[in-house]
């Protein structure tokens, strides 16, 4: 027996004392590879009193390749996938993040976006509701404390739909609202709203997914989601300035083959038309007041191009808030002037360019060369705000040592001071690794 015992015991031993003698020898080689951070559904610009933030959430996939006797001369590899979920706090004047918190690890992408802020909580759809503290990232609002918070609602919370289906926003059961904040249609047919503080469900009536919103400042905020192209109503035409008289003056971008066109019809589209790529001059006008069969309205007469303004390229004005329609140009004091978002050219080498230009004259007080091919969200923050934010993609922005040769562009955020026209940009792809903050 004694002999069996230590016969066994040694068998025993071999595949311990093998695995160790393959790690010891650098036989096993386990190599990570993390994928682009792509942006959810939902960006959110917030003021506090240390300046304005971002906050967003991104999927990301981490592959690890683990490879028996080596890379080079190993027999076998595995891999393992996992795809993390992380809050993102960006400062704005800087473009920098300030946090990454990870949120949670799954094997699978489910429906993921941002919905909105309210009393410093953000709101997303993970796809379980979730709420996260603005302020250090920290998940306050769960599946599990929703229903720790209100028993008897906890056997008819919204199931997550199945990951292979898309739901429209009219289907989602759960919204964002600023009259009401996070929204939740339960199993039962009822509607309720979640208090952020306490976590407490709150029955609202029938007529609550219609009834008007009303805005509630710094309390509520929704998120916008970044344009998978183009985000078009960031700009507009022109600009309609009061004046003493019932006569408007009006201060806008005109192509050249517009000119004649307006002084027959007196009037010009609020958009470019981007269907034709086109050179554009900045011009005054006076819009008229005339009564028609369908009441009052306004006539356009050019008066002149301002003088030292530049042409521009497939040009539109900035506007102060993409979420108010009709939107209304952002206009800046000290000098007051317009900001003109505008092209350095045509094609995909082409990228999209910010310049201040101030009256009467037209003079160009900065232009400021933006690292976007596309402005996919338009984030002026509120006003008199000095540092806008951009969100898209550039084609020839510099790429991760991990990104494929097929892969999408991944987002670029883009901070620009509207005072000097200085530029600072975050490049989420070359970031892949960024850090995560500490717990």
């Amino acid at each position: 027996m004694p002999n069996r015992r230590r016969f066994a015991l040694a068998l025993g031993a071999l595949p311990a004392l093998s695995g160790a003698g393959l790690l010891l020898s650098g036989c096993s080689e386990t190599v990570t590879e993390h994928g682009p951070a792509r942006v959810a559904d939902g960006v959110l610009r917030l003021a506090s009193d240390q300046g304005d933030r971002l906050a967003f959430l991104t999927s990301q996939w981490e592959r690890r390749y683990v490879y028996v006797g080596g890379r080079r001369t190993g027999s076998s590899r595995r891999s393992v996938a996992h795809l993390h979920i992380d809050f993102w706090l960006i400062d704005v004047a800087t473009a920098r993040p300030l946090r990454r918190v990870r949120l949670g690890t799954d094997k699978q992408l489910g429906d993921l976006a941002v919905l909105g802020a309210d009393r410093g909580v953000l709101w997303a759809r993970l796809p379980d509701l979730i709420g996260v503290r603005l302020a250090d990232g920290a998940v306050v609002a769960d599946r599990a404390r929703l229903a720790a918070a209100n028993p008897a609602l906890a056997s008819v919370l919204p199931q997550p739909p199945d990951r292979t289906l898309f739901l429209t926003p009219q289907q989602q059961r759960l919204r964002f609202t600023l009259a009401h904040g996070p929204v939740m249609l339960l199993d039962d047919g009822r509607r309720v709203r979640v208090d952020p503080s306490t976590l407490q469900a709150h029955a609202l009536g029938a007529a609550a997914a219609t009834e008007p919103e009303a805005a509630t400042g710094a309390q509520r905020q929704r998120a916008l989601a970044p344009a998978n192209g183009m985000q078009w109503n960031a700009m507009v035409r022109g600009l309609n300035i009061a004046r003493n008289d019932r006569d408007l003056d009006w201060l806008g971008l005109v192509a050249e083959r517009e000119v004649a066109q307006i002084a027959r019809e007196r009037q010009t589209t609020s958009v470019p038309d981007f269907t034709r790529p086109e050179r554009f001059k900045l011009y005054r006008g006076r819009l008229r007041p005339e009564t028609t069969h369908f009441g009052v309205r306004h006539r356009l007469e050019l008066v002149q191009p301002l003088p030292e303004a530049p042409e521009f390229l497939f040009a539109g004005l900035a506007v102060e808030d993409p979420q108010v329609n009709p939107p209304r140009a952002l206009w800046r004091r000290d000098p007051d002037s317009v900001l003109v978002l505008h092209r350095d050219r045509l094609g995909d080498q082409g990228r999209w360019l910010l310049s201040r230009v101030a009256g009467p004259a037209g003079r160009v007080v900065w232009r400021a060369e933006l690292p976007l091919s596309n402005v996919g969200l338009w984030l002026p923050g509120e006003p008199n705000a000095r540092h806008a934010t951009l969100l898209g993609t550039w084609l020839n922005a510099p790429r991760s040592p991990w990104a494929e040769e097929r892969e999408d562009p991944s987002m670029q955020i883009a901070s620009v001071d509207l005072d000097t026209g200085a530029v600072a940009a975050f490049n989420l792809d070359v970031e892949r690794s960024w850090p995560l903050t500490p717990a």
